[in-house]
């Protein structure tokens, strides 16, 4: 089995309250950015992460993800600050106060970085080695996403 698959088991609970779309499309999801970084294809995150965008502009999943990849594969401060803003004002926009304080520590973590002092290629080929499967900072942002939809999601009828 692969580590993709563990991760999506292991947030499945975060997910059994929402409808199947959100469930399967995440799992889909989890596995190309996944495997786009196993891969060492780091264009093939991006554009995981736009497609997901080009449905919802404030996305926050694909948001929280596209400034660490900014931060961690494109080795781009100043595209991760951007980022990190665009997904600090999709969470405020939703009015889900009980989740500033974590989006804000998501956000903080980026923008504690200057910058002028992007990471390196060799930090991200460490980055590769702790985690050969799975694309930094993807199961918090899986975590977080679920439990914005959670409670975000349509009612049931």
């Amino acid at each position: 089995m692969t580590r993709s698959v563990l991760i999506f088991l292991c947030l499945s609970f975060f997910l059994a309250p929402m409808p199947v779309t959100y469930g399967e499309d995440l799992k889909e999801f989890i596995e190309d950015v996944n495997s786009a970084w196993t891969n060492r294809n780091y264009a093939g995150i991006m554009s995981n992460i736009n497609a997901r965008l080009t449905v919802d502009t404030n996305d926050v999943l694909a948001l929280g993800l596209k400034m660490n990849y900014y931060l961690w594969a494109d080795l781009n401060t100043s595209n991760a600050h951007a980022a990190a803003r665009s997904f600090s004002n999709a969470v405020h926009q939703s009015q889900r106060q009980d989740l500033f304080p974590l989006a804000n520590n998501f956000v903080s973590v980026v923008m504690n970085v200057d910058e002028t002092n992007s990471y390196t290629s060799a930090q991200r080929d460490k980055l590769h080695s702790m985690f050969p499967d799975m694309f930094p900072s993807i199961v918090e942002q899986v975590s977080f996403y679920a439990m914005f939809c959670r409670t975000n999601a349509p009612p049931e009828e």
